[in-house]
C-alpha cells in the first residue's frame, strides 16, 4: 500500500459489505447508438476518463471487518482491459435485456477497477450499444453518471451546460413602486390606507409562514415516527414477496419513452413536480400488476428514495446519498387525492433531517469500524421492506456523443433491494423520460421488469387523458413554465 492510497469513506465501505451474490450492488447505464463505435475512439475517452476520474484506476485492498479497505491503483492494468465486446445473437429488444441480464448478476475481478464497459453489436438496423456497469462503492448514480458525461460532448466540471435550469427570481428590490399625487388633501387619507393594507399584507403573510411550517413539522414528524417504528419493526411487505432464498437471476427491462410536454400537461391540471407525477405512475403500475394476480395485500408501495446531499458543482466520484422510504398509497384513490398524498410524502422526505444525520453517522462509524453491520439475515430484513428502489438522475436536456457517435437513447438502473422488489431509475434524455427496472427472475411474479415498464406507459397515457379532460372543462387554468 503506497503512502498515497486512501481508506474508503463510511458510505463506500457501506456498498462494498452489502454486496452477496443473490444481490451484487451494480447500478448500470445503457446508451444506444445509430451506428457502431471504433474500438480505438472508445479507448480514447476511457483513458480521459481515467485521468479525470482517478477513481477509475483504483481497487478497493485489505479490508476487514477490523480495518477499513483502502483505494489502491490497479496494477498491472490500463482502461482497454476492462471493455468487453459482445455481439447480440438476434438483432432484437429481448436479445439486448437478456444479455444485461446475464451480466448484471456477474461479480467484478477483484484485481481490476470496480466497473466496465460493454461494446454491444448487432442491434436493429445496425445500431449499437454501451452498457455500463459499475458498482456502488465506486460512486452514487449522479457521481457516476456525472463522470461518464465529463468524457462525452456534455463536457466536464467546467464547460458543461447545465442539468437543470431554474427560472430567475424577480429582485423585488428593483421593482418601481407606485406613485401617488401628493396634495394636502390626500396625503394624510392615501398614507392611512397605504399602512392598513402594508398591515394587513404582513399579518398575512407571517400568518402563512407559521402554518406552513407547523404543517412541515406535522408531516415531518409522522413520517419520522412511522420509519422509526419500521425500523425497530422490520416487517417484510406481503406483495411482491416470496419465501426461501433471493434468485440470483435478474430481469431488466425498459419502458418506452414520454415527453416533458405531455408531463407538463399533467401537472397544469393535478399540480405537483416532475417526480410526484413519476412516482404516481409507478405506484399506479405497481398497483395493476399485483391486483392482475388477485387481491393485492398492501395498501402501500412502499419505496426506498435515495436523496442526493451533493452540491450542484461536486463532480467528485463516491458516495455522497443518503436516503428514506416513503409510503405511496395503492388504495382506490382518485388522481388528485394521490397527487396530493404523493406530494406529501415527497415534503416530508425531502425536509426530514433523518437522512442527513444517518450519512453524517455512517460516513464517520463505517469509515473507522467497517465489522458493525449487522448479520446478513438482519440485512435482509430491511432490504426486503420496500417493493422498489426509486431513482432519479437527470440526463442532458439536448444530444450528446460519445467516441464520434451520438446518443440516441440514454438509461439507467439502480440496484434492487430486497427478494422480489424492483429497482427502477428514472432518467431524462432530450425532452423525454423513461424508466428501466431491474427485478428477480421468479415464477412467482413473471415478467416482473418488463410488466411494470408497460404498465408505466399505459398509466401514463391513462392520467394524460384524464389531464386533458380537466383542463378542458377549467380553461382559465394557465400552464406551468
Amino acid at each position: 500500500m503506497s503512502k498515497n492510497d486512501q481508506k474508503l469513506a463510511g458510505f463506500d465501505n457501506i456498498w462494498l459489505q452489502l454486496d452477496h451474490p443473490q444481490r451484487l450492488m451494480n447500478v448500470f447505464s445503457l446508451w444506444v447508438f445509430k451506428h457502431e463505435l471504433e474500438v480505438e475512439a472508445v479507448s480514447e475517452s476511457l483513458e480521459k476518463l481515467c485521468k479525470e476520474y482517478p477513481r477509475f484506476t483504483e481497487i478497493p485492498i485489505n479490508g476487514s471487518s477490523f480495518h477499513t479497505a483502502t483505494w489502491a491503483k490497479a496494477d498491472p492494468w490500463c482502461p482497454v482491459m476492462n471493455i468487453k465486446r459482445h455481439t447480440l445473437e438476434k438483432p432484437t429488444e429481448e436479445c439486448l435485456k437478456a444479455y444485461m441480464s446475464e451480466e448484471i448478476i456477474k461479480p467484478f475481478d477483484p484485481e481490476r477497477p470496480l466497473w466496465q464497459l460493454h461494446m454491444i453489436s448487432g442491434l436493429e438496423n445496425g445500431k449499437a450499444a454501451v452498457y455500463w456497469k459499475a458498482h456502488h462503492a465506486l460512486s452514487d448514480g449522479e457521481g457516476f453518471i456525472r463522470s461518464l458525461l465529463a468524457v462525452t460532448s456534455f463536457g466536464g466540471k467546467e464547460d458543461q451546460p447545465k442539468l437543470v435550469t431554474h427560472a430567475r427570481k424577480t429582485n423585488l428590490l428593483t421593482k418601481s413602486a407606485p406613485v401617488y399625487p401628493i396634495t394636502d388633501h390626500t396625503l394624510s387619507v392615501q398614507l392611512i390606507k397605504d399602512m392598513a393594507n402594508f398591515l394587513i399584507l404582513w399579518l398575512s403573510f407571517w400568518l402563512h409562514v407559521i402554518f406552513v411550517k407547523l404543517y412541515s413539522i406535522w408531516i415531518i414528524v409522522e413520517h419520522d415516527v412511522r420509519m422509526g417504528l419500521v425500523c425497530l419493526l422490520p416487517l417484510h411487505r406481503h406483495d411482491l414477496y416470496y419465501s426461501g432464498i433471493q434468485k440470483n437471476q435478474k430481469e431488466i427491462s425498459w419502458s418506452e419513452s414520454i415527453t416533458l410536454d405531455d408531463v407538463r400537461i399533467v401537472r397544469e391540471a393535478f399540480h405537483g413536480t416532475v417526480n410526484d407525477i413519476m412516482i404516481v405512475v409507478v405506484t399506479r403500475a405497481i398497483k395493476s400488476y399485483i391486483e392482475s394476480f388477485g387481491t393485492r395485500k398492501d395498501n402501500y408501495a412502499r419505496m426506498l428514495i435515495p436523496l442526493s446531499l451533493r452540491q450542484p458543482d461536486d463532480w467528485s466520484t463516491r458516495n455522497v446519498v443518503s436516503g428514506t422510504w416513503g409510503w405511496f398509497s395503492m388504495k382506490d384513490l382518485d388522481t388528485r387525492s394521490l397527487v396530493k398524498q404523493v406530494q406529501r410524502e415527497m415534503t416530508a422526505i425531502k425536509t426530514s433531517y433523518f437522512p442527513t444525520a444517518y450519512y453524517q453517522f455512517m460516513q464517520s462509524v463505517m469509515g473507522s469500524i467497517p465489522g458493525i453491520l449487522p448479520p446478513l439475515q438482519v440485512v435482509d430484513l430491511y432490504a426486503d421492506i420496500p417493493h422498489a428502489v426509486f431513482t432519479n438522475v437527470p440526463g442532458p436536456t439536448t444530444p450528446i456523443t460519445f467516441g464520434g457517435q451520438q446518443v440516441e437513447e440514454f438509461r439507467l438502473c439502480s440496484p434492487l433491494s430486497g427478494k422480489g422488489s424492483l429497482g427502477i431509475g428514472l432518467s431524462s434524455y432530450c425532452g423525454k423520460l423513461a424508466i428501466t427496472t431491474q427485478s428477480d427472475s421468479h415464477p412467482e411474479y413473471p415478467h416482473l421488469a418488463d410488466s411494470i415498464c408497460k404498465r408505466f406507459v399505459k398509466e401514463f397515457d391513462l392520467l394524460l387523458a384524464e389531464a386533458k379532460d380537466e383542463l378542458a372543462r377549467k380553461p382559465e387554468l394557465k400552464p406551468i413554465s
